[in-house]
């Protein structure tokens, strides 16, 4: 009975999503963010700044580390571990002001894994180039898609299973 209730009220996020968000934040300055508040200390759902969980407190729903004026610049690479937040919905890797985030890299394959996603910005991200996934193609929830202010090349994938985007 009693270890049953206790387990209930321990619900944590899996090992694999705390360690995408620990490999995000050092992977992109972390250590230097104005407002780091709970981050690296104990689970992401418990005041992490800038991460939100679903209602059980059992996954990573929203990734928005750098709200406008938090001074917090995200400064370096994402991190391959970012792609195992299976159960995202919005992702928000750079900001307008101040401080866009300079981010170097790519989007990879492994993005079409995110079978929730609704929102992915990296506008204003700096480096971010290369040709976007085909894999993005299958993101069928995806409502906003902010790219700009990067160095994509190549063409743009078939974005027509993307039927919640708005222009």
């Amino acid at each position: 009975g009693m270890l049953a209730l206790l387990h209930l009220c321990v619900t944590l996020v899996p090992p694999t999503e705390r360690q995408a968000l620990v490999d995000l934040y050092e992977a992109t300055g972390g250590a230097s963010w104005r407002n780091s508040t709970g981050w690296l200390s104990g689970d992401p759902c418990d005041g992490w700044f800038g991460i939100y969980c679903d209602s059980a407190k059992a996954h990573v729903i929203e990734v928005f580390p750098n709200p406008r004026f938090s001074g917090n610049t995200l400064i370096g690479t994402i991190p391959g571990s970012f792609w195992d937040l299976t159960a995202l919905q919005h992702s928000y890797l750079s900001n307008d002001r101040p401080g866009w985030s300079i981010l170097q890299g790519s989007l990879p394959a492994a993005i079409g894994g995110l079978h929730k996603l609704k929102c992915l910005y990296t506008s204003h991200a700096g480096n971010l180039g290369g040709p976007l996934p085909a894999e993005i193609s299958g993101l069928d929830q995806m409502q906003g898609l902010y790219l700009r202010w990067n160095s994509w090349t190549g063409k743009l994938p078939d974005l027509s299973r993307m039927r919640g985007l708005t222009k």
